[in-house]
């Protein structure tokens, strides 16, 4: 199947947090959405891999996403080596998605950098015609956007998510294993009131977008015709 939109994760809530509302408001308009999350995220101080794929699922479920991956790669252990290289080229190339999203490079959490150099090399390897890779077709994405985690830099462009931001705050509940203070063994940064941190930040895009919630994006290869993606008003991309 191919698809509008592949996004990256590192761990099994990156994606909500950086580019939620994004995916809810596409899958709205009839995208076709492949979420995929690199680890089970087994390092995390509370929840198990079980417990985790399971609240990613419903998550995907509650954005509308057509499937949901996970490359159960190691978490705090992400390596740019061959075969990891491949096998995301694999992916990119059998689903050869109009867009493609990963983590900003230079967030503060090593996985999400690690992870974005992974997926920074093998988007590049996808579309060289000479990277032999279960004899798939040579791939590019139109465009592709780092999203933001922790920290904030070049914003490309601001995505208008107020209308379904009550839907993305659902799709982070669904992780209460990380969000939840209910049950959980561990105090964390992330159960003692991180989703409040969110909400101020996508209140304050909002702000920068001249609207009230908004997500932002830096983008790695943005065309240079029409217009497309660059806009930093831009509702569509």
């Amino acid at each position: 199947m191919e698809c509008d939109i592949l996004a990256f994760g590192v761990h099994p809530d990156d994606i909500e947090i950086g580019i939620g509302g994004l995916l809810i408001s596409e899958a709205q308009r009839g995208a076709h959405i492949v979420m995929v999350d690199l680890t089970l995220g087994e390092m995390a101080s509370n929840g198990t891999p079980e417990g985790r794929r399971n609240e990613s699922m419903s998550a995907a479920h509650l954005i509308g996403a057509d499937e949901r991956l996970n490359l159960e790669m190691s978490d705090r252990g992400i390596k740019t080596d061959n075969e990891s290289v491949s096998q995301i080229v694999s992916l990119i190339r059998r689903l050869r998605p109009k867009r493609l999203f990963y983590p900003y490079l230079h967030d503060r959490h090593p996985d999400h950098g690690n992870g974005a150099s992974l997926l920074r090399e093998a988007c590049w390897s996808a579309g060289l015609v000479k990277f032999e890779c279960e004899g798939l077709k040579a791939y590019r994405p139109e465009v592709v956007y780092m999203y933001y985690i922790n920290d904030v830099a070049d914003v490309s462009v601001t995505y208008d998510i107020s209308t379904v931001y009550d839907l993305k705050m659902d799709a982070l509940r669904c992780h209460a294993s990380q969000f939840g203070c209910d049950g959980n063994e561990n105090r964390t940064y992330l159960n003692s009131g991180f989703l409040e941190v969110i909400k101020a930040r996508d209140r304050y895009f909002g702000y920068l977008a001249g609207t009230l919630y908004a997500e932002c994006l830096t983008g790695v290869n943005l065309p240079r015709i029409h217009g497309f993606g660059v806009d930093k008003s831009c509702g569509i991309l």
